[in-house]
């Protein structure tokens, strides 16, 4: 889906909101409420960076060409995406930013 939009042109808005929020997930550790979270992934120890900022987090996880490939970390216009939604998510809350989106 993602590969698709950017291939004809179209922002990934509402698929980069998606990724994002795993994003947030698998690497805070925590929940918005401080809620521990336990993530079973055979990469969770690659994926785990609970006091990174989000543009390193999105660096990092894009890095993962088991998940990304090697085609989707050089659309600048993704990783944008990615880092907004990922500070708004990491800021104001999943709750917040769906809400606002």
């Amino acid at each position: 889906m993602i590969r698709d939009r950017l291939a004809r042109g179209a922002e990934p808005r509402w698929a980069a909101l998606g990724v994002a929020a795993w994003m947030r997930y698998v690497s805070a550790g925590r929940a918005d409420d401080g809620t521990p979270l336990t993530v079973t992934d055979p990469l969770a120890a690659r994926l785990s960076m609970p006091e990174a900022a989000p543009r390193e987090v999105v660096d990092r996880l894009l890095g993962l060409v088991e998940v990304f490939g090697e085609d989707l970390p050089r659309h600048g216009a993704l990783r944008g995406l990615l880092v907004d939604w990922l500070t708004r998510l990491t800021s104001d809350g999943a709750r917040t930013t769906a809400r606002d989106a």
